[in-house]
């Protein structure tokens, strides 16, 4: 189980609320998504859990500059021209971060921790990733990771530079 950490954006902004559309957007920039710690209506912590969690822990990884530790996705490979090689070492640069997600799970596991079956990554189905049609700063990312339960987690994401 962890928190949810986004919430999906309505566009609506401020008091007295104003209607943003997508492209103009404060709250979100144009990310469709926003904040940390989302709550239900009764003003209590949502969580998530599953295949949920895991699409999460990706969208985490893959769009938070690397750290030192090796958390994070290298986004100086999305700099100069976006060709046929640099989408190779994109889609590399992608397992690269499941993998280091995996290991983390892994190394939880010897320090006692019990994750739920569809919580933890078994495998990695497939990875794809093309250069947007309509913004060419744009790399899009889609995978399907396979948990031990054998549930498919998939995400698609945009990366952007």
């Amino acid at each position: 189980m962890d928190l949810l950490g986004k919430t999906s954006c309505n566009h609506i902004v401020g008091i007295p609320p104003v209607a943003y559309i997508l492209d103009t957007c404060p709250r979100c920039l144009r990310m469709e998504e926003y904040g940390g710690v989302a709550y239900d209506t009764g003003g209590k912590v949502q969580t998530i859990t599953g295949v949920s969690q895991i699409g999460q822990q990706i969208r985490k990884i893959l769009t938070e500059n690397i750290r030192s530790s090796g958390y994070g996705f290298d986004y100086s490979l999305l700099r100069g021209v976006i060709d046929s090689p640099t989408i190779s070492v994109i889609k590399n640069e992608v397992v690269r971060c499941i993998t280091y997600l995996y290991n983390l799970q892994q190394q939880s596991k010897k320090e006692g921790f019990n994750y739920r079956p569809d919580e933890e990554i078994s495998s990695i189905q497939s990875v794809d990733a093309y250069q947007s049609t309509t913004e060419p700063r744009t790399v899009v990312v889609a995978l399907i990771v396979l948990t031990v339960s054998g549930a498919q987690a998939s995400v698609t994401l945009s990366l952007k530079r």
